[in-house]
C-alpha cells in the first residue's frame, strides 16, 4: 500500500484512510483503484472508512470513478466520512451523497467514525 492508503485506530475503529488531497489525473484514479482493492479484501460492515479530498481536482472521470467505488463496496463499510469539502462543493456533494458525513477536521470526522464503527 502506498503511503496515501493506511489504516488506522481511533477509539478502537478500525478506520481505512484515503488521502487524495492534492491529487489530479490519473494519479487520482490510480489511488482510487488502490483503495478499492483494500477495501474489497475487507468482510462486510467491518469497518469505516475516512477520505481527505482537499485541494483536489473532480472531473467527470474522477466523479464515476466514486460513483463506482461506491457500488462495488456497498455493505463493507458500517460508516463513511470525508474531509476537504467546503462552500459551494459542499452544498452540492450533500445532494449527490448523502450517505457520507461531510466533517469540518479530521478529528471530527476520527470521533464520528469512532461513533458508528461501536
Amino acid at each position: 500500500m502506498s503511503e496515501r492508503i493506511r489504516w488506522m485506530e481511533h477509539k478502537g475503529a478500525r478506520i481505512l484512510c484515503a488521502d487524495y488531497s492534492g491529487l489530479s489525473g490519473q494519479e487520482y484514479l490510480d489511488l482510487i483503484q488502490e483503495f478499492e482493492d483494500e477495501l474489497l479484501k475487507q468482510p462486510p460492515g467491518s469497518l469505516v472508512t475516512l477520505t481527505d479530498v482537499t485541494g483536489t481536482t473532480i472531473t467527470n472521470e474522477v466523479r464515476d470513478r466514486f460513483k463506482l467505488l461506491a457500488e462495488r463496496s456497498a455493505g463493507i463499510s458500517k460508516g463513511s466520512a470525508t474531509i476537504g469539502v467546503t462552500g459551494f462543493k459542499r452544498a452540492i456533494a450533500v445532494l449527490i451523497r448523502k450517505d457520507l458525513y461531510y466533517a469540518a477536521s479530521l478529528e471530527d470526522a476520527k470521533e464520528w467514525l469512532a461513533e458508528q464503527a461501536g
